[in-house]
């Protein structure tokens, strides 16, 4: 994969699993998903707030957390049917039906464990 400046920003983050890798960005608070084989984008998110840590979780989606203090799920197939529907990426971050957030009031999260009784920030 070459660096897309224009879709990742300068990417910060990164996680991988199989053919799947997810950069998030720091300067943009953003976070991309995509095919590691064919390099094609499978989803964005936009106005996450400043990344500070990603993570895979169960099920296909991508666990953000931020300096704002909240740990965010994203997920990919409702951000892939939204842009397909023609949904920009701020149209997307206003409904939220590709996020859905998991925690607040965290204190500077810099880091993500899933374990089988959940998420250790």
């Amino acid at each position: 994969l070459e660096r897309d400046g224009e879709t990742s920003g300068s990417p910060s983050l990164v996680a991988a699993r199989g053919r799947q890798i997810a950069t998030a960005s720091l300067h943009r608070q953003s976070a991309v998903l995509r095919d590691v084989p064919s390099g094609d984008v499978v989803a964005q998110w936009s106005a996450l707030g400043p990344p500070t840590a990603l993570a895979f979780g169960p099920d296909g989606q991508l666990v953000v957390a931020t300096a704002e203090g909240v740990l965010l799920s994203l997920d990919a197939n409702a951000a892939a049917a939204a842009a397909a529907k023609g949904a920009s990426n701020a149209e997307r971050a206003e409904k939220t039906a590709d996020r859905r957030v998991l925690a607040t009031g965290l204190a500077m999260p810099m880091g993500l464990l899933r374990t089988p009784r959940g998420w250790l920030v």
